[in-house]
């Protein structure tokens, strides 16, 4: 499993989402830090990335720069990518990680006043998706 980097990265997130979580009214930051820890935790799950080409030739993917610009589908931004990515490879957090995503789009573009509803929604989704990519 995955590149060291992007799980420390997913645990700092974390923890500044564990520790944000004690102020309410920065509910779009733990929002924000729940969606980019969930990132890396995935990113730490799926990297390297392994794929037999038609022609036979074996090709890993060790980072995740290559492997989006190598398999996206054209105008495709990083984290659309990513939920695509995961419907075709990891369905089981692809909806976890699409909810996630739109919270986090929401706190950081609409509305940064999010509630403790959704900041805690963000958190239930972020240990769902850390616990599969734990595994």
């Amino acid at each position: 499993m995955g590149n060291c980097k992007h799980l420390d990265q997913a645990k700092h997130n974390e923890e500044v989402c564990n520790h944000l979580n004690n102020y309410p009214s920065f509910s779009d930051w733990i929002i924000t830090t729940a969606f980019y820890a969930a990132t890396h935790y995935i990113r730490y799950k799926i990297l390297p990335y392994k794929i037999t080409d038609a022609a036979g030739k074996n090709i890993e993917y060790i980072d995740f720069e290559t492997l989006y610009n190598s398999e996206r589908l054209p105008h495709m931004g990083r984290h659309e990518f990513t939920h695509y990515f995961l419907t075709k490879k990891h369905s089981k957090i692809a909806d976890d990680f699409k909810i996630l995503k739109g919270l986090s789009n929401n706190a950081r573009y609409l509305n940064y006043q999010m509630g403790s509803q959704n900041s805690n929604n963000a958190r239930v989704l972020l240990r769902a998706i850390k616990a599969y990519c734990n595994k």
